[in-house]
């Protein structure tokens, strides 16, 4: 009598193994193909804070706009009351790149918010996409 109860045991656990892999192979994966195939074209807003950055900004936000993507997409950089040459950089920036907007903070505004959080909540008011 043992043996039979094992043996049908071992026919439901196989069973079930089987029902999953069917699961996930089939069903699961048709859902993230979508997904990623989906992903690729989701328009974008990229935002960025800088306060007296313009040496990064100079080297290193020319590689961001370079990229390339296939959906709509936008870089909004957050000129944070900088007393450097940050907004002349920003400026030479956006003559060569369509895909960036400039939002500048004047050192008077009066802040809503404390520190970053004032800038960063600036450049999502300004998003036009996720």
């Amino acid at each position: 009598m043992s043996n039979i109860f094992y043996g049908i045991i071992f026919i439901y656990a196989v069973a079930i193994v089987v029902q999953l892999a069917f699961l996930f192979l089939f069903f699961f994966r048709k859902k993230y193909i979508r997904a990623l195939s989906k992903s690729s074209t989701l328009p974008c807003s990229i935002i960025i804070c800088a306060h007296n950055e313009a040496p990064q900004l100079e080297r290193f936000l020319p590689k961001i706009l370079q990229q390339q993507y296939t959906g709509k997409w936008e870089v909004i950089v957050v000129n944070d009351r900088s007393t450097d040459d940050s907004d002349k950089v920003l400026m030479a920036l956006q003559n060569l790149h369509r895909h960036l907007k400039i939002i500048t903070i004047a050192p008077n505004e009066i802040r809503t918010l404390p520190g970053k959080k004032f800038a960063l909540q600036k450049g999502i008011d300004a998003a036009q996409y996720e």
